[in-house]
């Protein structure tokens, strides 16, 4: 199907009232065709679909599907994302990143993100990377640019050894230092000591 015809399905299936129950079913195929032959056609037409109040929109999922076949496309089209939608769109190309074993631009990346997004950024792409290269994240948790992604790093760790009695003491136990109060308490029982 060629891109004039997926937008004419695309159409359809946002102006029929009769499947608006099921649209969202029926778009993201039609808009994952797209990302391998016109990626931009594909990001502006998950832009057009609407959002309900606190919804992820689809430009996350399609930058990260466009970030697989092409990082630098991925990267161009960060700044078409829809307002509110950019620390999703953000998180999504920085997982691709850890998942390619790019670690260090992934945690560049998020230094493009205002302060206040840090936390969530950092957080979603530790659990990533905990779940690829837990040594590596573990080896690169003292040099993460803030606090915040330190902590949300050393909390993905702690989940991940929580219980793993093949993990040394005293790894576990450094992990307290880059902690902050909020997420230490989060853990609860499973935070390591405050004093290692």
């Amino acid at each position: 199907m060629e891109s004039r015809g997926l937008e004419a399905a695309h159409l359809w299936v946002l102006e029929e009232p009769a499947i608006s129950n099921i649209s969202r079913y029926l778009f993201e195929p039609i808009v994952s065709r797209l990302v391998a032959t016109d990626p931009v056609k594909a990001l502006e037409l998950a832009r057009k679909h609407p959002l309900s109040q606190g919804q992820v929109g689809f430009e996350a999922e399609v930058l990260q599907a466009i970030a697989f076949q092409d990082m630098q496309v991925a990267l161009d089209l960060l700044s078409k994302v829809r307002a509110g939608q950019r620390n999703f769109a953000y998180g999504a190309i920085g997982s691709v990143y850890v998942r390619n074993g790019e670690y260090q631009k992934a945690v560049d990346l998020g230094l493009e993100l205002g302060e206040s997004a840090h936390s969530d950024y950092y957080q979603y792409i530790s659990y990533i990377w905990v779940n690829t290269d837990p040594d590596k994240l573990y080896e690169m948790l003292p040099n993460l640019p803030n606090a915040d992604a330190r902590s949300k790093a050393a909390y993905a760790l702690c989940v991940l050894y929580d219980g793993n009695d093949s993990i040394p003491i005293k790894k576990i136990e450094n992990l307290d230092q880059y902690l902050t109060e909020k997420d230490r308490e989060t853990l609860g029982p499973i935070a390591p000591s405050k004093n290692p």
